[in-house]
């Protein structure tokens, strides 16, 4: 059998404290296994290495569970523990909306907003999109971006989309 044999980096990153408060955003709709595993490391990265405090993570997956297409999931391969990510709502179109309403109120000029988008996407002639929940719904990147511009000004972006053709998001973002 092989083995894993994880190696701690001599050097960490220096913990930068902002001036203002870290929010994230987690996106995923139409979700396998992996999906919900690359949130979960995300998530934990976030949380245990950069200092984000749970309550200012939105996580929008599946069904609004950790289920998945595959079915249910308890524990995170990555370690063999329970997943640490709370799931807060479904991985469709309303809810990110909902999250980013949210953040309207919430978002200052010294804040950092980090939006990690995971799942299923594709373009099909009229613009690259993400799929959504129920019904593997178009998301498009058009859309996504106009919904993130009505949001407060604010300090830092960092956006990182794992969806097929999410290279067209990169513009309109």
């Amino acid at each position: 059998t092989e083995s894993l044999y994880h190696v701690k980096p001599e050097l960490r990153c220096p913990v930068l404290f902002p001036a203002g408060r870290r929010y994230a955003i987690f996106y995923s709709g139409m979700s396998n296994t992996r999906h919900l595993n690359d949130m979960e490391f995300g998530y934990r990265t976030l949380v245990h290495r950069y200092g984000f405090a749970p309550r200012d993570i939105t996580v929008l997956s599946f069904n609004g569970t950790t289920d998945t297409q595959e079915g249910v999931n308890t524990i995170w391969p990555g370690d063999g523990t329970p997943y640490q990510i709370a799931v807060s709502g479904p991985g469709d179109r309303a809810a990110f909306e909902a999250a980013v309403d949210a953040l309207k109120l919430r978002l200052r000029e010294d804040d950092l907003l980090f939006i990690h988008t995971n799942n299923h996407g594709d373009n099909f002639g009229s613009g690259s999109f993400l799929c959504a929940y129920p019904d593997w719904g178009q998301y498009f990147a058009d859309d996504f971006a106009a919904k993130l511009g009505e949001l407060p000004r604010y300090q830092s972006l960092v956006v990182l989309m794992e969806q097929c053709n999410s290279g067209g998001f990169n513009q309109p973002v």
